[in-house]
Formats: C-alpha cells, structure tokens, sequence
C-alpha cells in the first residue's frame, strides 16, 4: 500500500469534517491501528482543525447583557404596578350589612416579593433562550459557510496536486523514454545567464521545451524556437506565455543540426532576428 498517496488523497481531511461515507471511515480507522503514519497524519489533522476552530471562536455579543438587564427592569416596573394595583384593591375595606371588614392576609403579602423574583426569573430565561438560539442559529450559518469554504479549497488543493502530480509523471517519462534526446540550449552574448532545456524525440520527431530558467519575454514580445536544418533556420513553435505547463510540445522538426530561441515580436515571425538570440544548442 502506497501509504503517502493514501495521506495526501484527502480521505483523512473528509473523515475529521464528519463527510466521509462509513466505508471510508472504518477503513480508514482499521488503517490507523496497522499503519503510524497514518495515525498520526489523522492526529495531526485533527489538532489543525481544532485550532483553526479556536482562532476563529466567536463571543457572544457585548450587547446582548444591557438589552436583558432593560427588559427585566421593564417587566419588573409593570410587575410592581400591577402587585400594588391589587393589593390596594384587596386592603380596601368592604362592608355590608352582613359582613365586617376583609383583611388581606399575610401570606399574600409575604408572597409578592416571591412572585416577582419568579417573573424576573421567567423574563431572564426567556430573553437568555432567544438570544442564544439566535447566537446559535448564527454560528451554525458562519461555521456551515466555513466548512464549505474549506471543502472547496481541498478540493481546489486536491485537484492542483493532481494535476501537477500527472505532469510530473509525464516529464519522468519522457526523460526515461530511451529515444528521447535531451539537450541544454546555453545562453548567448549577453544574455550568458540564461539557458533552456530541451527534448527531442529522435521517432516520433516531437520536440518539447522548458524556459523556467528564462527571465519573461519583454511586453509585446515572444520566445520563439528556431531548429537548424542544413543551416537554414525552420520554425519549431512559439512558448506560449502564462501557459500552466513549464514542459511545453513544439513543432514536429524531422531533422536538425542545432536549436536556438530568438526574441521576436508577440506572434513570431518568419525569419529568426539575430541579434535577439538568447539560447542556442547543437544536437
């Protein structure tokens, strides 16, 4: 098993998000008990995660006390008017010719102070409840849209290694093609510094080449390849500019003696200027 593959293939990234299927998790699990690298890649993973979490916790907002605090004293305003309104009603004497005078009794005295700690009480739960479903609802959206932003950028990750992984591949079997015939064009005059490396198919003809170790082309200008053919110079192609693929197939050249690349204008030209000859190099 090709246990760095496996690391870098994102399985572990998938299992700490909670995303993977429970195939995926349990193999990947058992793996962690046969394999210490792979323990510890997911170990590390999950620290990461759980970091990234701390860094980016929020706190409840600052507010969120006053707004209570006034609304437990509104309540307890209306709550006080509304005790005394009825124990005025009920100290209000009422007599008739049957009855004598009706005094409250104690215990409905003693019990006001209670029933307005009890609705202080009801207000503070009910106001803490909505702030916190609020706060709750919100930080489920923020780490929702976070998760899926990091989702994405895996995927973007995944897919950049990928693919830089394929060219890669596609270089290395060139360079271990026997029939591939490597050459490196050196810089020429002034231009001493710079060099080029190049490969040519003696079969299939094909010709491939690199200037990552080339400065950029002035504004407006265009590397463009040359092959010496009985001293003559062919066309063998332009380097495209911003191109991803540093290793890029030119024109088919049948036959050539040398290579060189020339400074020309963005687009080429059909006859090679001389005196903007960068690299040159025989076969």
């Amino acid at each position: 098993m090709d246990i760095q593959q496996y690391i870098s293939s994102g399985i572990i990234e998938t299992y700490v998000l909670g995303m993977a299927t429970g195939d995926e998790a349990r193999e990947l699990e058992l793996l962690c008990e046969q394999y210490p690298e792979i323990k510890a890649a997911l170990a590390s993973c999950e620290a990461d995660m759980e970091q990234y979490a701390t860094l980016n916790a929020i706190e409840p907002p600052a507010e969120m006390k006053d707004l209570i605090w006034a609304v437990i004293q509104q309540e307890d305003t209306k709550t006080n008017e509304l005790l005394s309104a009825v124990e005025a009603t009920v100290q209000a004497p009422v007599t008739t010719p049957n009855t004598v005078a009706f005094e409250p009794k104690a215990e409905m005295k003693r019990s006001s102070p209670f029933r307005t700690l009890m609705a202080a009480a009801a207000v503070i739960a009910l106001i803490a409840s909505v702030a916190l479903n609020a706060y709750l609802m919100n930080k489920s959206k923020q780490t929702e849209q976070e998760m899926v932003a990091m989702k994405s950028e895996q995927q973007k990750m995944l897919a950049a290694n990928k693919s830089y992984q394929e060219a890669l591949d596609h270089s290395n079997n060139m360079l271990l093609n026997p029939a591939m015939k490597s050459m490196v064009l050196a810089g020429v005059g002034s231009h001493t510094g710079a060099n080029a490396m190049l490969l040519w198919d003696t079969k299939s003809k094909e010709v491939y080449l690199s200037l990552k170790d080339m400065p950029p082309p002035p504004a407006g200008k265009q590397y463009q390849l040359w092959a010496i053919v009985d001293g003559k110079p062919v066309d063998a192609g332009m380097y495209a500019l911003n191109s991803k693929d540093a290793m890029q197939k030119m024109k088919v050249i049948p036959n050539a003696q040398m290579f060189a690349i020339t400074i020309e204008k963005e687009g080429g030209s059909p006859t090679p200027t001389l005196d903007q000859m960068v690299v040159a190099g025989k076969v």
